[in-house]
Order: structure tokens, then C-alpha cells, then sequence
């Protein structure tokens, strides 16, 4: 439901900014919030839950349902892919490997086909949410307020300034402007959107373009949610997998969150293993940050 009331944000600094509130957003902010931080989630448009609301279908790892306290109905279902078989327990987990994920999987070349397909079937081999997207919405909108995370609708992002150590947003609400300090930003934004909040100019040969058939028209996606080029998952999606030599080094290199900038996390389908109604970039970036201390 929409905020209602004065857009004036009650702190001026906070342990954590969220930019959108949509699922993952939602998730993020509710794990973060019961674990003691302050947060502030803003969200462009009058309601929460972003075009996860657009979803009839849902799918949620158990783990986040029940860490959360959901008031969600789930509808587990066999796995039966070998492949999404080694991966599942790994998504609430930092990242594997390719090589440890590779061993529990013989017919490997077979099944690695694309990420893409690889999301379909883990999200076909994930517990099916009654109510689908709205309901997931609902219920981590409920969770993130109930653990005392302050959210504001009709807030739309206009600049982010950080540099390692920390990190300021400003915000508006179409009248007034408002600049709040954080410790971390969690962008539940697309990684093209992030860049030109952080000051970056809008290249418009890396911006994404769905090619995908959804039903729905990409202008109408990108118009009503801010996805560039209608893109469902923010950009092209990754192997939910670190390559044998990436650098682990920081918890959010290890939850597949980071940026270049170390006090702004990624916690959208930007992630490495976002993409889709599973709340995955939320938990994984309350993860890195809670790991940071």
C-alpha cells in the first residue's frame, strides 16, 4: 500500500537506503530492518512491489518465506532437473564455484545451456507462491514495515554520490528535494540505471533490450517500472556461479552484490543470481551487508 502522509523522511541518515521498492527491495529491507539496521527504502511510484505485481506466477526459496515470517501460501514442487538439483541450495548461500557446482553435475555440457534457461528451470523447481506476485508483494511490503524499516512511495531517486565509506541520495516527491546519508546503498534498480544515479552518462549502446516474448509491450515495461528497454531482469543474466578465479574477496564480491563502489550494493535481477519473483537479490545483499558488519 501507498505511504501515506508527509514525504519528508524522518531521519536525515541511515544505515541503509533502498532504491526501489520492489520485491527484492522489500526483502532486503525486511532482513536488514530485523537485524537491527535503520533503513529507509524509496520507491518511484505510488505502491510498492514494483512489476512483481505484473506477475501471476511466483516462485520463493522456502528459507526466505520462513526467515521473514511470510503470511504466504507455498506450493513446493519436485525437483527433477539434476542441474537445478546441485544449484538450489546454493542461491541463500555466498557463491559457489563453477568447478563445485560442476562435480555434483555429470552431464554438465548438456544442461549448461544459457542462464537464461537455467533461471526458467530453477525457478519451475522453486515452491509456487498462491497469489502470485501480488502476493509475494504484499507479504515483504507487511514484513520490511512490521520489522520497522521506514518506506516511502512517490519518491523517485534522482542522484546517488559514495565513495567507499559511505554514500548520500537524494530523493524528491515532485515538489520538494531531500539528500540522506547511508552507510550502504542497495540498488533494486537496473545496473544501467545505477550508473547514471552515480553520475555516469546514459549510454545508450549498453543500454538492455528485452527480446524475450512476455506478452507484454517493452515501452509499456520500461515506462511503467523504469527497465531499460523493457528488460525483465534488469540486463542479461549471469551463471548463479563465480568463475574458478574471480575475486571473493569482499562479502559483497561473494554474494554476487558488488559495484565498484563499495558502499553501494546491487540487491535487484541486476544481481548475479536475481532475475525473477524469488526475493534472491534482496536476501543476498542483506547478507553482504550484515557480513560487512
Amino acid at each position: 500500500m501507498p505511504y501515506v502522509g508527509s514525504v519528508t523522511s524522518a531521519s536525515s541518515s541511515y544505515d541503509v537506503v533502498v532504491v526501489g521498492g520492489g520485491h527484492n527491495g522489500l526483502a532486503a529491507a525486511a532482513y536488514l530492518a530485523r537485524a537491527g539496521r535503520s533503513v529507509l527504502v524509496l520507491e518511484r511510484l505510488e505502491r510498492t512491489g514494483g512489476a512483481a505485481r505484473w506477475s501471476p506466477d511466483a516462485a520463493l526459496p522456502e528459507v526466505v518465506a520462513a526467515d521473514l515470517g511470510l503470511d504466504l501460501r507455498l506450493q513446493p514442487r519436485p525437483v527433477t532437473d539434476e542441474l537445478a538439483r546441485a544449484v538450489l541450495p546454493t542461491l541463500v548461500r555466498p557463491l559457489p564455484l563453477e568447478r563445485e557446482v560442476r562435480a555434483q553435475v555429470p552431464a554438465w555440457d548438456e544442461l549448461t545451456t544459457s542462464p537464461l534457461d537455467l533461471h526458467v528451470r530453477l525457478r519451475a523447481s522453486l515452491p509456487a507462491v498462491t497469489g502470485g506476485g501480488d502476493a509475494v508483494a504484499d507479504a515483504l511490503d507487511a514484513a520490511a514495515r512490521a520489522a520497522g524499516a521506514e518506506i516511502r512511495t512517490a519518491a523517485g531517486v534522482s542522484g546517488i554520490r559514495a565513495d567507499d565509506a559511505d554514500a548520500e541520495v537524494t530523493w524528491h516527491d515532485g515538489a520538494t528535494s531531500r539528500t540522506v546519508g547511508a552507510r550502504h546503498v542497495l540498488a533494486n534498480v537496473a545496473p544501467w540505471v545505477l550508473a547514471i544515479l552515480l553520475g555516469e552518462p546514459e549510454d545508450p549502446a549498453t543500454k538492455p533490450h528485452w527480446e524475450g516474448d512476455t506478452g507484454v509491450d517493452p515501452a509499456e515495461v520500461e515506462r511503467e517500472f523504469a527497465m531499460p528497454g523493457g528488460h525483465w531482469y534488469h540486463g542479461e543474466l549471469d551463471w548463479p556461479w563465480a568463475p574458478n578465479r574471480a575475486r571473493l574477496d569482499t562479502p559483497a564480491q561473494r554474494w554476487g552484490v558488488h559495484t565498484d563502489v563499495a558502499s553501494v550494493l546491487v540487491c535487484g535481477s541486476g544481481a548475479r543470481r536475481g532475475g525473477g519473483v524469488t526475493a534472491l537479490g534482496g536476501h543476498n545483499a542483506a547478507q553482504a551487508v550484515l557480513a560487512r558488519g
